[in-house]
């Protein structure tokens, strides 16, 4: 059993803004008789309640099954998450014939920084506060879960970090990525404006990526937009994703957006900064404060391919987002 992805999306309640979080749990059953177990969120956090019953799984041999726990809470707490921007919810299953499984969720969320004026994208991020709540960091290798990074003391995790750092005022969102790269001058660039996928993963050069669900709004990969910054600093911005073959509906997306790539100032990692228009998302987009948002990283030469959310298989689904919130 696996917690696929953990959504947090703003609801009325009356006068009241309140937050739903959504934890979507998968389970296999690899086994040769059936699987009946519930899944529940124990303890629950403070101030948190189930929505729902804990839903229930009954899983013939040999096939898989995905349910929701939903729960409610007042306000997305930041203080309850760590440095990286995340938190760990104690899922588990359980049932009378059935071994106690433990499914812990990985709830991946940040609070953005408010700039009192415009920032300089010149790749330094000598602007940038240090960071608190708006960090991410911790990415895990896509499909380490499976294939684990050999010769590492964590095998899930890449062995160059990354660290984001996300900010914004009255114009534009902000993001800045602090990339560790221990062997720069190994590190692979390709003087090109598009980017090379084997099915769902990006290939062949070194470069960051973006995923944006503007109030918690998309169905399916067709919905999100998808902003990458190679490391020769050349910018693509997309309305869903140029896989192939395609997961969905994929588009040009016309955004205003300036990027900037420094890999020389520091002796041992590459950065960027970026600035991104909020009328790039169109009119009225400042109603939405929690939005689905993730972060990604191909560092070519090892092969590491790593997520900020804790997505298992691939970054480019609605469900396995992290969260975004933003204090207007």
């Amino acid at each position: 059993a696996w917690v696929n992805g953990i959504r947090m999306r703003e609801e009325a309640a009356g006068n009241e803004r309140l937050v739903r979080v959504e934890a979507t749990v998968c389970v296999l059953n690899q086994t040769t008789r059936q699987v009946v177990a519930r899944a529940e969120c124990t303890p629950l956090p403070a101030g948190w309640k189930a929505l729902v019953e804990a839903p229930r799984f009954d899983v013939p041999p040999g096939q898989s099954a995905t349910r929701t726990l939903s729960f409610q809470t007042a306000a997305a707490d930041f203080g309850t998450l760590d440095s990286d921007g995340l938190a760990r919810l104690p899922i588990v299953l359980s049932g009378e014939d059935q071994p106690r499984i433990e499914a812990s969720g990985r709830l991946a969320a940040i609070d953005a920084y408010r700039f009192d004026r415009p920032v300089v994208v010149d790749g330094r991020l000598d602007e940038w506060p240090i960071g608190i709540d708006n960090v991410a960091a911790d990415f895990v290798l896509v499909g380490a879960q499976d294939v684990p990074k050999p010769s590492l003391d964590r095998p899930d995790r890449p062995s160059q970090a990354t660290r984001v750092f996300v900010g914004y005022d009255a114009d534009h969102l902000y993001f800045a990525f602090n990339c560790l790269e221990q062997q720069p001058e190994l590190r692979e660039t390709a003087q090109t404006n598009y980017v090379r996928y084997e099915q769902m993963t990006p290939v062949g050069e070194d470069l960051v990526e973006i995923v944006f669900d503007p109030g918690g709004a998309a169905i399916g990969p067709g919905d999100l937009y998808h902003l990458v910054v190679k490391a020769n600093g050349a910018v693509i911005a997309e309305r869903g994703f140029g896989c192939r073959p395609p997961i969905g509906p994929h588009q040009p997306w016309p955004a205003e957006v300036r990027a900037s790539v420094d890999a020389r100032s520091l002796p041992d990692r590459w950065l960027a900064e970026i600035a991104l228009k909020w009328s790039s998302f169109g009119p009225d987009i400042k109603r939405y404060a929690l939005w689905g948002i993730n972060f990604a990283r191909l560092e070519s030469r090892l092969g590491e391919y790593s997520t900020w959310s804790g997505a298992r298989w691939n970054v480019y689904t609605p469900t396995t987002l992290g969260n975004l919130h933003i204090r207007w």
